[in-house]
């Protein structure tokens, strides 16, 4: 508004300034006949009767560009306003149906949809750049390997992390490397540890540390149980003789291994165990039990205190009285 009043001062102005020049210049007057009127003006008023006429026309047209500004601005405060109360509905997995009334926010609605934590669902982007990578996303979460590097993705990003998680799952042997890697993500690493113990051979497994928890030797176990990983007798002794079991996971290991050895060598293993680690003490007469030899089981019940091996002792007194119970229903 204030922009027009200028233009009007000046254009006032101007039209003077030519007035006057074009007055200096000629005095005189000039008739003008149209369809027989005859209008009669001096020279000068001419000429600043055209640059009037100039002058109105522009003011007319900033008046338009002012109303078609103002028109336009409202518009979008009013869609600012709409985009809010879309988030929140987007947010909070709510149907909705909000309308646009700029095409501003088209693109900004449909990706914001897509975005609720409840819904992935039907998109209507136009801007190909911004729905190629929705389509990447959808193709991510539904378990895809996508081709990334065009993202230029840092790799402690979500959806770089994801990919990795879904190359990993189709490709067991990725996890070498994953843990490879100089830099190692957490979330990466730990799944990676864990489908290497699942897939590959323990000599590959080795190079990246023996596992010590017990539900990491647990699933090497279970793959040794049932033929799927071959592992040396030492290896296999390395892998059990952890300073941090208890009595508890010790008897787990020897019920585990129970038919997986010749009875002689499946005692070596727990006897060795026994002599270096106290918590093995209990799995070991759970073998001896297991393979028969009753009379080596009492000598090591009476080389200890009494009442320490009450299970066991009850197990003899069956066994003595013609009930041969499997030790894995009192043990």
């Amino acid at each position: 508004e204030m922009k027009i009043k200028q233009f009007f001062i000046y254009s006032l102005i101007y039209i003077g300034v030519v007035a006057v020049a074009a007055f200096t210049q000629e005095s005189g007057s000039y008739t003008l006949n149209i369809f027989g009127f005859e209008l009669n003006l001096p020279i000068a008023l001419w000429f600043a009767l055209a640059v009037g006429i100039y002058a109105i026309l522009a003011i007319l047209h900033l008046i338009f560009n002012s109303i078609s500004y103002y028109s336009a601005r409202r518009a979008i405060n009013k869609d600012i306003k709409t985009y809010e109360a879309l988030s929140k509905e987007v947010l909070l997995g709510l149907e909705t149906n909000k309308e646009f009334k700029t095409d501003y926010f088209k693109d900004a609605c449909e990706i914001t949809q897509t975005l609720s934590p409840w819904n992935f669902g039907a998109i209507n982007i136009s801007n190909e750049n911004l729905k190629n990578i929705v389509e990447d996303i959808k193709k991510i979460n539904s378990g895809e390997v996508i081709e990334l590097k065009k993202y230029k993705l840092p790799r402690t990003n979500k959806l770089y992390i994801k990919n990795e998680l879904n190359k990993l799952k189709a490709d067991p042997l990725y996890a070498r490397e994953i843990l490879k890697q100089k830099e190692p993500i957490e979330i990466l690493n730990d799944e990676a540890y864990k489908t290497l113990l699942e897939n590959d051979t323990f000599l590959e497994i080795k190079k990246h540390g023996v596992p010590e928890k017990i539900d990491q030797i647990n699933i090497i176990l279970n793959r040794f149980v049932n033929s799927k990983i071959e592992i040396s007798k030492d290896d296999l002794f390395e892998l059990m003789n952890n300073k941090n079991f208890t009595e508890d996971n010790f008897l787990d290991l020897a019920k585990k291994l129970e038919k997986s050895f010749e009875p002689n060598v499946y005692k070596a293993i727990f006897e060795r165990l026994k002599n270096e680690n106290s918590n093995a003490n209990e799995a070991y007469l759970y073998v001896l039990y297991e393979i028969g030899m009753l009379d080596e089981l009492r000598e090591q019940i009476n080389s200890s205190d009494s009442g320490e091996h009450e299970k066991f002792e009850l197990l003899l007194f069956l066994r003595d009285n013609g009930k041969k119970v499997p030790a894995s229903l009192v043990i």
